[in-house]
């Protein structure tokens, strides 16, 4: 509908909202749930709680690892899929469990590594190579210092290696770099 355009239901009247058949509420992390500190607020709590006591799925939807995630989906008992990695990953909230997973097309990859390596170091972001790791990139020596600053903050789960090249395309969901 337009800016300017009405949805009207049956007679020419707005629906009521209590009416609609709602079962799922998907909301995002930062700026939504969370404050700009970081935290949940205990009235962001409550509503999440009043949220899934009237029977509605809390669906976290986010740009974020599902490894930074789990804070959040602990301290609001949320059950069930989750999306993270700006959609390229669905997981289940309490096992971690990957139920659906969009990878980068093998064709894209090369493609996209070379753009990204023209203004930075590309980093990898991958769905848990089973040994802890869901980043990969090379020496974070040859990307921007906010960059290397980032891969030195989250060490334990990310692997350095000498190229991307050598990276599997199916295991990337997604690709970026931090660049000047």
């Amino acid at each position: 509908f337009g800016p300017r355009q009405k949805h009207l239901g049956s007679g020419g009247k707005r629906p009521h909202i209590a009416t609609m058949p709602f079962r799922m509420l998907a909301i995002d992390a930062d700026g939504t749930l969370l404050g700009p500190e970081g935290a949940i607020s205990p009235p962001v709590c409550s509503a999440i709680a009043a949220v899934q006591d009237r029977g509605l799925q809390v669906v976290l939807c986010t740009g974020r690892r599902f490894r930074t995630t789990r804070r959040i989906v602990r301290e609001l008992s949320l059950k069930g899929p989750m999306v993270v990695q700006n959609g390229s990953l669905v997981k289940d909230a309490q096992t971690g469990t990957t139920l659906a997973r969009n990878a980068l097309p093998r064709e894209l990859y090369r493609p996209a590594l070379a753009l990204l390596r023209s203004v930075g170091a590309p980093l990898a972001y991958v769905d848990d190579l089973g040994d802890g790791f869901d980043i990969v990139c090379e020496p974070p020596d040859r990307g921007h210092a906010f960059q290397a600053a980032y891969v030195e903050a989250n060490a334990e789960t990310t692997l350095v290696v000498d190229s991307l090249d050598e990276l599997e395309p199916e295991k990337v969901c997604l690709l970026s770099c931090m660049a000047a």
